[in-house]
């Protein structure tokens, strides 16, 4: 059974292959090859599917040795620069499957929005990996009240895939299980992903069948690692 990086990496691999194969043997401009809103969102996906490979790289490498790292095991610095990396390495990965979404013009991107916010990841990487200091939250729905918070996390807690943080005004402690919130964050991007590619397949290969058939066979393969 494959892990959600490896699936993730496949996923990339496919949509990739796709895009630059429809490029490349195309007569017609980019815009007009990939039907890109203007030629510049060539350069944002190519971009955004070097970030989501080299993201999911280093998730890989969280998920395999953790907080603690793979050589020393018991040094602070190395659990504090591997937890603030791991948390804006999500942003980054969020942030380009966003963009991809958005150059392939699929329906209702504020909705992904919305899906990527309530990820706990997101809120835990603006807590601590982001506005560690004056984190900026909200009071409720039914109030328009805005106020500062401040966070920080407990040297003693970082072990493993988890973690505390504190609240420095209330006092109030949280523990993160870093690899459940990277499970439900992995799984996003990947379902995110799985849109993409099939909007991309009947989009770009309307008129040709032979070929929507065998990229729609591929996607149907990747489907099954989900399962």
């Amino acid at each position: 059974m494959k892990s959600l990086t490896e699936i993730l990496r496949l996923y990339e691999t496919a949509y990739r292959d796709l895009v630059r194969s429809k490029n490349w043997s195309s007569k017609q401009s980019v815009k007009e090859s990939i039907r890109l809103n203007k030629d510049q969102d060539w350069y944002f996906i190519y971009t955004a599917l070097d970030v989501i490979g080299d993201t999911t790289l280093a998730i890989k490498n969280f998920l395999q040795y953790g907080l603690e790292g793979a050589v020393d095991g018991d040094d602070d610095g190395e659990k504090y620069l591997r937890l603030y990396g791991i948390l804006n390495t999500t942003y980054l990965q969020q942030e380009a499957v966003y963009v991809l979404y958005k150059c392939n013009n699929l329906a209702d991107p504020q909705k992904i929005t919305e899906k990527i916010k309530k990820l706990k990841i997101f809120e835990i990487r603006n807590k601590i990996g982001a506005h560690s200091s004056a984190y900026k939250a909200n009071k409720g729905k039914l109030s328009s009240l805005q106020s500062y918070e401040s966070y920080i996390p407990t040297r003693h807690s970082l072990a493993g895939f988890t973690f505390e943080y504190l609240d420095n005004e209330s006092l109030d402690m949280e523990t993160v299980n870093l690899v459940e919130c990277l499970e439900q964050h992995l799984t996003l991007v990947v379902d995110l992903l799985d849109k993409i590619y099939e909007k991309s397949i009947v989009t770009l290969y309307k008129g040709n069948q032979k070929k929507r058939k065998e990229l729609l066979d591929r996607l149907s393969a990747l489907r099954k690692l989900k399962l």
